[in-house]
């Protein structure tokens, strides 16, 4: 019987999962999900790295944002400055709180959600006659 050579394996450990999240969907708005909102201060300030794939939050009275209930924070140029980075829009954010901020880190795996429970009632028609009749209603 041979023996196993465990540094001929890689090794894989499954990454914490994180219920606290940031998520942008469009270019207006950046949503911070329940779970993050009962850990985070009134006032932050939001840090991004080089890349877009890193965010960091700190707590900072009262000249950072101040977060609404709802967790949305509207601000065309923060978001601008993180799709301009190369970060492809909808993005998802893991968030983990460390010593005094929160670390969010880009979700390379993520994408929407499409409800296909609830199709279109118009499907589009992919012939001429189709888009002839598409272009007529508008």
């Amino acid at each position: 019987m041979s023996k196993v050579d465990f540094n001929d394996f890689t090794w894989f450990i499954p990454k914490p999962k994180s219920r606290s999240a940031i998520t942008i969907p469009n270019l207006n708005i950046m949503n911070l999900n329940a779970k993050l909102m009962e850990n985070m201060p009134s006032y932050v300030t939001i840090g991004v790295d080089k890349t877009g794939k890193c965010l960091c939050l700190r707590e900072q009275a009262p000249s950072g944002y101040k977060l609404p209930r709802s967790g949305s924070v509207k601000d065309k140029e923060l978001i601008a400055n993180i799709v301009a980075l190369g970060v492809r829009l909808p993005a998802r954010y893991a968030v983990w709180q460390e010593n005094g901020y929160w670390l969010a880190i880009l979700d390379a795996h993520f994408s929407p959600k499409v409800n296909m429970s609830n199709p279109p009632k118009n499907p589009r028609k992919r012939d001429l006659k189709g888009l002839l009749e598409e272009g007529g209603r508008l």
